[in-house]
């Protein structure tokens, strides 16, 4: 079996005995062509015609860029961020979570959700007043969740 990645000159050969091969170690999200030719003691026959097909996505493997959280007023805080560079989103994010949690409370944590395509959120109504210190985790998935850091605000 040979097959490369769609855009590379480098071909990969894979030697089955089998039906069947699990490819292991493709990048997510990319198209890769493989064919198959039967070999026997007397040589290599006719390629099948090259199938193509894509990888699934995956997690991102980098944390958001540029957080940045401000107070909006005493019960509201501003949250801004850039996605992850293009070669660590690996899929189209497609929801951004913010967890947060009064910082020192005990009980669990909030979130909130929005669409993958937003860079900066509103949290409001909070019930404790600012300057009390707030801990937001934002958290991007394409389909399973994948936590990050965790940002502090410190209001001056």
């Amino acid at each position: 079996m040979l097959y490369t990645q769609v855009g590379s000159a480098e071909e990969h050969e894979v030697e089955v005995t089998g039906t069947s091969h699990d490819l292991q170690g493709l990048d997510q999200v990319t198209e890769h062509s493989v064919w198959l030719t039967a070999v026997n003691s007397n040589g290599g026959g006719d390629a099948i015609p090259e199938v193509t097909a894509r990888t699934f996505s995956d997690v991102p493997s980098k944390e958001p860029q540029n957080v940045s959280v401000e107070a909006a007023s005493s019960r509201s805080l501003i949250i801004h961020w850039e996605p992850p560079l293009a070669e660590h989103q690996n899929g189209i994010i497609t929801s951004c979570k913010i967890r947060y949690k009064e910082r020192g409370k005990s009980g669990s944590s909030k979130t909130s959700a929005t669409d993958g395509n937003r860079r900066l959120f509103a949290l409001t109504d909070l019930k404790t007043p600012l300057p009390r210190r707030r801990s937001v985790l934002l958290t991007y998935f394409v389909k399973p969740m994948a936590a990050l850091d965790t940002y502090v605000l410190k209001r001056q």
